[in-house]
């Protein structure tokens, strides 16, 4: 008799904001998805857990559901997590926006503007609080200042995407992530066949992924903040914790097949050289602010340069995070 208690379900996020439209549509959506596992912060967050830990898992669950609503667009929290997603791989590909009706003005390009505007207010209002302040009491909150930057840079082209999209109607759109969702499922139940991993290689793999986890989480936090000299602390620990992945790493390398550890071994290589190229553009950002002259524009253009090789560097390892994530449930 075959065993089904190891089929991996497929996982939702779903993003939305607060409210009685976007409410009920979550409900009637979780009536009728049976098989999946749906994730969304009133059933996820317990008391006292930490509300971006669990933002910053966006982009590790196999589908999104993002229900927008004019409320969402004007969320510092659901917008966080939108820059959270568009930094992982084929994002839209996993994607499936419901537009409720008060957010349908983000079909008309001038109406998007608005949106635009209201975030540049926002940052700029807030920018402004915070100028008033002394900087030894606002070293920490600096950080929500970037985040709304990151949001008023990147809301024009979410919206552009998001209203390119062929996105059914509120009454329809429950059926047609079903229908999105039903070949996904059969497919994980045929991958399940072949399960080779022995439990001791299977428990030394769960504890190395333990590991990545936070770095991987890190990264997409360092795209978005960029090179904060005040983070250059953080971010050494941070690298020590990479180094320390090629020791554990080492433990295991002998029982894995030839193509799952090149996988592994690439995957753990480029977060070190991330964190040491984050490592490196923190102290060189420190190290300008006190330059003038030919030594600050030396200086500008190699962080830059680094900084564009992080780029890619994040790329890579966003696209290898899924592979790896396979290898561990499936050592394929």
């Amino acid at each position: 008799m075959k065993n089904t208690n190891n089929v991996k379900k497929p996982t939702i996020f779903v993003t939305y904001n607060w409210n009685d439209a976007s409410d009920l549509f979550i409900l009637n959506l979780k009536s009728n998805l049976k098989g999946v596992e749906m994730k969304y912060d009133k059933v996820e967050i317990d008391c006292w857990d930490s509300i971006t830990n669990f933002m910053n898992t966006i982009g590790q669950e196999d589908f999104v559901v993002q229900i927008l609503s004019d409320k969402y667009l004007k969320s510092a929290n659901c917008l966080y997590e939108v820059m959270q997603l568009m930094n992982s791989p084929n994002w839209t590909e996993k994607t499936m926006t419901v537009v409720m009706n008060d957010a349908t003005d983000i079909y008309d390009p001038i109406k998007r503007l608005e949106y635009i505007q209201y975030w540049s207010d926002e940052t700029e209002k807030y920018r402004n609080q915070l100028s008033s302040l002394p900087d030894s009491a606002t070293v920490d909150v600096k950080e929500v200042l970037l985040k709304y930057e990151a949001i008023r840079d990147n809301i024009g082209k979410f919206l552009m995407i998001a209203a390119d999209r062929s996105n059914p109607k509120v009454l329809d759109a429950v059926d047609a992530i079903k229908k999105k969702i039903k070949p996904v499922q059969k497919k994980k139940k045929k991958s399940n066949k072949n399960q080779t991993i022995s439990a001791k290689t299977k428990s030394l793999l769960t504890s190395l992924w333990a590991k990545i986890v936070p770095l991987y989480r890190e990264i997409s936090t360092i795209m978005i903040i960029k090179h904060d000299p005040q983070r250059l602390e953080a971010i050494k620990q941070y690298r020590n914790e990479a180094d320390a992945l090629k020791t554990a790493f080492d433990v295991i390398k002998p029982q894995l097949k030839k193509d799952v550890r090149d996988k592994i071994q690439n995957f753990i290589a480029t977060i070190k050289d991330f964190y040491d190229a984050a490592v490196w553009v923190c102290s060189l950002e420190k190290t300008s602010k006190t330059l003038q002259g030919a030594p600050l524009i030396r200086y500008t253009s190699a962080i830059m340069d680094t900084s564009s090789k992080m780029e890619q560097m994040s790329k890579f390892i966003d696209g290898y995070y899924l592979k790896f994530e396979n290898c561990i449930c499936g050592n394929d």
